[in-house]
C-alpha cells in the first residue's frame, strides 16, 4: 500500500479530526514521507468532491486535514 493511500486510510478512520502532514506522516509510520504526504494532500484537498478537506494555516507546511465526507 503506497503511503499517499495509507495517510488517506488513517483520515477516513480517523474521520471529524484533523491533522498536519507530519502528525499523519508519523502515525502512518513513514516520517520520512512528510513532504510527498502534504503534496499528495494537498492534490486531494484541491479536489472539489473529495472528502479531504484543509484547514489552512501560516506556513502552509502547519496546515491540517480532515476526512469529512
Amino acid at each position: 500500500m503506497s503511503k499517499q493511500v495509507k495517510a488517506l486510510a488513517f483520515l477516513k478512520k480517523e474521520k471529524g479530526n484533523s491533522f498536519t502532514s507530519e502528525e499523519i506522516a508519523s502515525a502512518i509510520g513513514a516520517p520520512e514521507e512528510v513532504e510527498v504526504i502534504f503534496k499528495s494532500l494537498e492534490h486531494a484537498a484541491a479536489i472539489e468532491d473529495h472528502p479531504i478537506k484543509k484547514i489552512p494555516a501560516d506556513p502552509p507546511f502547519r496546515s491540517q486535514y480532515q476526512y469529512v465526507p
